[in-house]
């Protein structure tokens, strides 16, 4: 459209206000209305008529006409009302609805607020207008006025239309309103009458369109619709939506594009982005309401931040509570301010961009996210950041990279001698990274055993925070070797899938390569497990004991003395690995450590099931074989290339194989400091300070620390871990995506993020596709699973879930196969299944809202595919 017409038009619009244009308009608008005297929704009606918009004929009765004749039983009002129903049909159903006076505007949208009624036969128009004028004096608006600071009277006119009994409706946005992108436009849409989406009654489809191109479709399962309740004859009544159309969309492009284009047409006359109410019927688009925008910011130009946790969901699963955000929070700055001093950047460098390793983590709705925006920015200070950035991608699990938005300036001489510097400081990070590994792992084990000497319930609130402080210093100051390693196992998983593709292209032999290692740590849990299972089987009494009694029974006889042998060998499991369980890094787990009944159960489960082998091991050394083999036939007579890929070939299976390795460090050391903490709160607990030891979780390692100290701001822990108990639990109700982008206040736009109970767009292929992790063909029913204590034995199936930790390989050795939504060729799940040999598939988009417990699925996990072969529950 020219810039000068629409000049044009905005101008004319204010020349000739609405009361003087001669258009169509409502028979009851003739004389010079003002929005004092019809409200903020009539007169955007109005503008809606004047302008060319289709609306639903309607008639307004002014605030005078209310006081008029509404007050009274007065002869007056009944024939006002018959006057007014004589402007529509007899036959017709009529919506009344409030119009109050500062309603919709710019300002305050007092959405929701005020009573609508639906389908009212023109018998029941007086009382359905008195029911909406007197909704003005109910509680929640006297709420919402002193909510706003709203001390003018507030006075209600009401808005009579002819009811549209429509197919479709739904609510529009011409901005983005979460993340205020110009360019995007959101609709809402369900089957039937509005009022089920606008109450949140009924899930919606969501569809945002960006410049006539439908850029994403969430579609609700749409069991059931309002309609008119034609048996009272009066108002809706839920009902079942056809089968057929319960997956599928409530509008169709042309639909959706029509609605965009009333969007741009209603922002351009409105001059703002306006938030609008829709029906469809008959093929026609009915406009129902329109209102500004009004929770956009007005001159907010903060920065935009891209948030992810396609990978960080594996550690730390679900709501994350405010003490372990506080502890990680400052973790992450000072491990990463250390590796990116051992990695040769100076340290005037990490000062002058402190604030993005100070950022490194962002807690959102309860979940922990990366900020890429710092965690790319920090990679840009490296040397080689354009190849770095795709291997951390990797390692990250990220689906979409993301652009440096300022990158590091050039300074000179000085800025090649940090290079130079950085790169001498990796290679002599890569020439002594196993001796320093080494060296770690001998120093962390005499810290761990000075402080499992300790009897921390003995020693005092001062004593346990003292003892805190000095075993932080050992988790800021000496994670040295476990940082380095995750670097260079990205970087060389990084090299050896781009050489593996050059030399063997399209067989995806990196994964194939690094089966069958036998040096991961991580799988002892299943393999002592298995072996402590065995020796109960060994005993027809002990056997009994776990095949009839439950956890909580069989450990009170164990504790009691019976079965000394098996007591001894399931305490040396709870002291090695007792910290090792789902969540194993949130410290308000309760890992098997903290209840012992909870591997009981573990064991049973091994025992009735029948668990009595892992996963065949040859299996993975015969895959490894035949990867390398190819390799070698693709190498012959190529000598240097040889050399080389055998030598990135050894160090990603060294870094990979130590990552999960020294993963099982940083559990034991969060484990120490989850025993600090409980007993902290134990304390605090005893002191009266907490209702238990286990609200501190609740607070954050500030509050705690400040209010022992003396320098806290909230004068009462109790009533604040009750807020924040509720707070959580309403997190736990909602989902989020992997990615979230922000832009001025993460919280502002949080504050009004709302979720969708079910994403599961139908018109995706049934075939689903991700990273194949661990090679091999699987035909097996699958099992859903959202936590490995749902289930005893998944008896040879395939297991399906959103994310594994070290806490669920005891789970993987009853399973065929591996399925997981998110994670990355290094993440958990792909590491251990290589070296279970268990066949595996990572980062499959939309899996858990795409298949269900019991489809017969075929999946290959060299190539990544799932193939749905039979829907048929069993």
């Amino acid at each position: 459209m020219d810039p000068g017409f629409i000049s044009l038009y905005g101008w004319f619009e204010y020349a000739f206000p609405i009361d003087l244009m001669q258009e169509q308009k409502p028979d009851n608008f003739d004389k010079n209305l003002t929005i004092n005297q019809v409200g903020g929704k009539a007169f955007n009606l109005i503008r809606l008529v004047k302008s060319g918009f289709q609306v639903p004929h309607f008639v307004v009765i002014t605030v005078e006409e209310i006081d008029e004749y509404f007050q009274t039983s007065s002869v007056e009002s009944q024939q006002f009302i018959e006057q007014l129903a004589s402007d529509f049909n007899p036959k017709s159903r009529l919506a009344v609805r409030s119009s109050c006076v500062a309603e919709d505007g710019a300002a305050h949208s007092f959405a929701g607020l005020f009573e609508t009624r639906l389908f009212v036969p023109s018998t029941d128009l007086k009382e359905a207008i008195l029911e909406i004028a007197q909704s003005i004096h109910s509680p929640r608006v006297t709420e919402y006025l002193a909510q706003k600071s709203i001390t003018d009277m507030v006075r209600m006119a009401v808005v009579v239309q002819e009811m549209v009994e429509s197919e479709v409706s739904g609510v529009a946005f011409g901005i983005n309103p979460l993340t205020e992108d110009p360019d995007i436009k959101v609709i809402n849409s369900v089957f039937g009458q509005g009022e089920g989406l606008v109450s949140g009654q009924f899930d919606a489809d969501q569809f945002e369109v960006h410049k006539g191109r439908i850029i994403s479709r969430k579609l609700a399962f749409k069991t059931h619709q309002l309609v008119w309740d034609k048996a009272n004859g009066f108002g809706t009544v839920s009902e079942e939506v056809e089968s057929k159309k319960v997956n599928e969309p409530s509008l169709n492009p042309k639909q959706i594009a029509e609605i965009e284009r009333v969007l741009d047409r209603l922002q351009l006359h409105f001059g703002s982005p306006q938030d609008i109410e829709f029906a469809w019927k008959s093929g026609q688009l009915f406009l129902l309401q329109t209102r500004p925008i009004t929770t956009l910011s007005k001159t907010e130009t903060g920065p935009h931040i891209f948030w992810d946790n396609s990978n960080i969901v594996e550690s730390y699963p679900g709501v994350t509570l405010p003490l372990t955000f506080s502890f990680i929070t400052k973790m992450y700055e000072a491990v990463y301010r250390q590796l990116s001093g051992v990695m040769g950047i100076s340290n005037r460098k990490i000062e002058e961009n402190k604030d993005l390793y100070a950022n490194m983590l962002g807690l959102l709705k309860g979940r922990i996210y990366y900020n890429l925006n710092s965690w790319y920015g920090s990679l840009a200070l490296l040397p080689g950041y354009a190849l770095n950035a795709p291997f951390m991608e990797k390692m990250m699990g990220v689906k979409e990279s993301f652009p440096v938005s300022n990158p590091v300036k050039k300074r000179g001489w000085t800025d090649y001698l940090e290079v130079v510097s950085a790169v001498l400081g990796i290679l002599k990070n890569l020439v002594f990274a196993e001796r320093e590994r080494k060296k770690f792992q001998t120093y962390f084990q005499s810290v761990m055993m000075e402080y499992e000497s300790i009897p921390l319930q003995t020693q005092t609130t001062t004593e346990l925070v003292k003892l805190y402080e000095r075993f932080e210093q050992t988790l800021v100051k000496k994670w040295k070797a476990p940082l380095v390693n995750d670097f260079f196992a990205m970087l060389f998983f990084g090299l050896l899938q781009k050489q593996t593709e050059k030399w063997a292209p399209g067989k995806n032999l990196q994964n194939d390569l690094l089966i069958g290692s036998h040096d991961i740590i991580t799988t002892q849990p299943a393999e002592w497990t298995l072996k402590i299972s065995k020796q109960i089987e060994e005993q027809l009494e002990s056997k009994f004991l776990f095949e009839s009694q439950s956890a909580e029974e069989i450990w009170n006889e164990l504790e009691r003395g019976i079965f000394p042998p098996i007591k001894t060998e399931i305490d040396q499991y709870l002291h090695a690995w007792g910290d090792r369980s789902v969540g194993e890094l949130k410290l308000e787990t309760i890992t098997f450590r903290q209840k012992p009944q909870d591997f009981i159960q573990v064991l049973k489960n091994f025992i009735t099931q029948g668990i009595g082998t892992l996963p065949d091991k040859k299996f993975g050394q015969n895959t490894r074989k035949e990867a390398e083999k190819q390799i070698d036939i693709a190498l012959s007579g190529k000598l240097i290339s040889k050399i080389m890929f055998r030598y990135t070939l050894n160090k990603a299976r060294y870094f990979v194989s130590n990552r999960e390795n020294l993963r099982y460090e940083r559990t034991r050391g969060f484990g120490m400091v989850r025993r600090i903490f409980l007993a902290l709160g134990e304390n605090l607990a005893q002191q009266k300070l907490l209702s238990a030891g286990r609200d501190i979780f609740y607070l954050s390692q500030e509050e705690v620390f400040q209010g022992i100290e003396g320098k806290s701001i909230n004068g009462n822990w109790k009533e604040l871990v009750q807020l924040r108990k509720k707070e959580y639990a309403d997190y736990e109700k909602i989902t989020l995506p992997e990615r979230i982008e922000t832009k001025g206040p993460v919280q502002r736009q949080m504050a009004n993020f709302r979720s969708s109970k079910i994403e599961f767009d139908a018109s995706e292929s049934v075939d689903l596709q991700g990273l194949g992790c661990c090679a091999g063909v699987v035909t097996a029913r699958i099992q859903v699973v959202h936590h490995p204590s749902e289930i005893q034995s998944l008896k040879g199936n395939v297991l399906v879930t959103s994310s594994t930790d070290p806490g669920w390989v005891t789970l993987f050795s009853s399973c065929a196969g591996i399925l997981v939504e998110r994670g990355s060729l290094l993440s958990h799940s792909a590491i251990v299944s290589r070296e279970m040999g268990i066949p595996c598939i990572v980062g499959i988009r939309n899996l858990l809202h795409s298949v269900e417990t019991g489809w017969l699925v075929e999946m290959d996990g060299a190539k990544g595919t799932i193939k749905i072969l039979d829907k048929t529950l069993t």
